[in-house]
């Protein structure tokens, strides 16, 4: 071979070295810059997961914190629950013991009467037993005080019963002698008979069993024999207000009535007074009702023969 074709071979050789070379190097800083773009995207990716990670410790702390707070306010409603439960068992067992008592007493009526009438505070016990629909017995003396001079025929006409209760109420005169009992018994009565109005009940002044400063127990018997002869039937009572006794609050006489009511298992003749001192009976004559109504009574007036009340 001459020199000229070696030199020629030899230039080749060369370039073709250079070129594979140079391949490779490009091809190896492609690779480079192509792994130095995926070290990249994966250092934005575990960045990003980094974040992520982080915005979801940051919500499980606070979804701990809701959880924690429903848990307390969880608690706090299953005590509340409890306490209902025990007011809703206590109502419970008070209604039934109420009903209880209702249905004991379904039968039983309560005779609400008034001595030593009528005065001023009369007009407004009608008026207030016409707004509770109830009826009730006036034992009337004579003295009309109330101001009206109908009063009598009003507490008839309204559906009330009257009965005798002495003409002048003065245990003295009236209790020294059958006679002057009578004799006042009678100008009661004939006083109602000039109102149109008939009766044939009455009260003894204190009761048939009134103490012996004004009455002995002889002169009783006769009294009681002689209004029946008369045609009349006497009433006592066996649930006393003690409105009559002293000056009571209309609490005092409301807690008296009930405390009393609660002994008896059978009908109420309940002593009230309507007399001119007597508010505190007005004022506790409506819850007097109330209570009895939720207690099952039915309210009548008394009449001949419909109760035996009586302390002789």
């Amino acid at each position: 071979m001459n020199k000229k074709l070696i030199n020629s071979i030899l230039i080749v050789f060369i370039i073709l070295v250079l070129v594979i070379f140079l391949g490779y190097k490009l091809q190896g800083e492609k690779a480079l810059i192509y792994a130095e773009e995926k070290l990249e995207q994966e250092i934005t990716r575990n960045k990003e997961l980094d974040e992520t990670v982080g915005n979801l410790e940051n919500r499980i702390r606070e979804l701990e914190l809701i959880v924690n707070d429903y848990e307390e306010k969880i608690k706090e409603l299953e005590n509340e629950l409890e306490v209902w439960k025990g007011k809703y068992n206590r109502l419970k067992s008070e209604k039934s013991a109420q009903q209880k008592k209702k249905d004991q007493k379904e039968q039983a009526v309560a005779y609400i009467t008034f001595d030593d009438g009528p005065s001023k505070n009369t007009p407004k016990v009608i008026d207030i037993l016409k707004e509770k629909d109830v009826k009730a017995t006036f034992f009337v003396v004579g003295n009309n005080s109330s101001g009206d001079p109908g009063i009598y025929s009003r507490i008839s006409e309204e559906g009330h019963a009257i009965g005798n209760h002495t003409f002048s109420h003065n245990y003295s005169y009236i209790y020294k002698s059958v006679d002057n009992f009578m004799e006042d018994f009678t100008r009661l009565e004939d006083l109602l008979l000039n109102e149109g109005i008939e009766i044939d009940i009455m009260r003894f002044p204190g009761g048939s069993s009134i103490s012996s400063k004004y009455a002995s127990s002889s002169i009783m018997k006769k009294l009681t024999e002689k209004v029946r002869e008369r045609g009349y039937d006497y009433f006592d009572w066996n649930v006393d207000s003690k409105d009559g006794i002293k000056s009571l609050t209309a609490e005092e006489i409301y807690e008296n009535v009930i405390n009393k009511s609660n002994d008896i298992k059978g009908d109420l003749v309940i002593l009230f007074h309507d007399s001119h001192t007597k508010e505190s009976t007005v004022e506790a004559l409506p819850k007097v009702i109330d209570e009895l109504k939720d207690r099952g009574y039915r309210f009548e007036t008394l009449s001949k023969g419909v109760v035996d009340i009586k302390h002789k």
